[in-house]
């Protein structure tokens, strides 16, 4: 009975969050195509980018892999990877309060 009982708690919250995995995953789908109206060469740009830069340094994809790994799955996903925006551009999302430390 003991070990029923023992086991019955230890493997039922496996249970469930294997059948609601699916509905989490779910919520936080990619969309090709989000940025056309915004920016409609956004895609093209970013993957023109990344393969010159690949092109000169072979470490950069494992490098890109594991940014989104860890700012995406490790930290939860804040969806913010702040770029470098042009002197004068006005108020920088990098220097912002909330991305200190």
């Amino acid at each position: 009975m003991a070990i029923s009982t023992t086991f019955r708690s230890i493997f039922w919250p496996y249970i469930l969050a294997m059948a609601l995995a699916p509905q989490w995953v779910s919520l936080a789908q990619l969309q090709v195509g989000f940025y056309s109206n915004s920016c409609p060469n956004a895609e093209s740009i970013v993957s023109s980018v990344v393969r010159e830069f690949a092109q000169s340094d072979v470490t950069i994809l494992a490098a890109l892999l594991r940014l989104h790994y860890h700012d995406c799955i490790v930290q939860g996903c804040d969806g913010s990877v702040l770029i470098q925006q042009p002197a004068g551009a006005g108020n920088l999302e990098k220097s912002a309060q909330n991305h200190a430390g």
